[in-house]
């Protein structure tokens, strides 16, 4: 991890990864990470760029038994909102296979579902 910035006034953060060594033409990186929020935003909604050559990016929102959200949406870029379930273990997740600059998003919605739920029995 390199430099970290949050801006002063909108639920904005930039940080900077750094690779072992420099990527040579055409090659290839595979790159996991982790955010959390502890309650500094009440924005409804996670968003990453997907920068242009990218060829798969995925997306996730994993949210507290005590405060689950009533529905989830998800986008890429400027294409029609979409309903994303969310799972038992209260994660909703986006996968984007499409190439070219641009924000993919989840957002979700509050109500009275979101309380806390119980896992399915198995």
């Amino acid at each position: 991890m390199g430099r970290v910035r949050r801006h002063g006034t909108a639920p904005i953060i930039a940080a900077e990864m750094l690779f072992s060594a420099p990527l040579l033409p055409g090659q290839h990186h595979v790159l996991e990470y982790e955010t959390s929020d502890r309650g500094r935003s009440t924005t409804p909604r996670y968003a990453r760029f997907v920068p242009k050559g990218t060829s798969s990016a995925v997306l996730s929102a994993v949210f507290h038994p005590s405060r689950v959200p009533a529905r989830c949406f998800g986008r890429f870029g400027d294409e029609e909102q979409r309903e994303v379930s969310l799972g038992a273990d209260l994660a909703a997740h986006l996968l984007s296979l499409r190439q070219g600059a641009a924000p993919l998003e989840l957002s979700w919605e509050w109500g009275e579902a979101a309380q806390p739920r119980r896992a399915p029995v198995r």
